[in-house]
């Protein structure tokens, strides 16, 4: 396992406040204590979430979404962007987020997979 980058504990922990959106998210926050397994802080409009996220490429499920139990498993792309992927495992849907971090803003964009 590659170690993390320092960025991991710059935004460990902080939260980020999402504008309206489709997917509903209005905030998230990682949090990194070891190179396996962060955890993500997740509101959405009506919920919130405290949810493992895999850095093994490995799924971490967690019970609890509207559907059903949801996996989340993530890495870094850079040094400045994360990564994660959510799995609705009882649902056909599946999304990536990646985070971007600058110097003193940051970038978040939310993908749904392709139609």
């Amino acid at each position: 396992m590659p170690s993390l980058p320092d960025m991991a504990e710059k935004i460990s922990g902080k939260t980020y406040v999402f504008e309206p959106n489709p997917y509903n998210i209005k905030s998230i926050s990682l949090s990194f204590s070891g190179r396996e397994e962060a955890i993500l802080n997740l509101s959405l409009e009506e919920e919130q979430h405290v949810l493992p996220v895999g850095l093994d490429n490995i799924y971490r499920i967690s019970p609890g979404g509207e559907f059903g139990s949801l996996a989340f498993k993530g890495f870094w792309r850079t040094d400045n962007e994360f990564v994660f992927y959510y799995n609705e495992v009882s649902n056909i849907n599946n999304y990536q987020k990646s985070r971007r971090q600058r110097k003193s803003c940051s970038n978040g964009q939310v993908k749904a997979p392709p139609t």
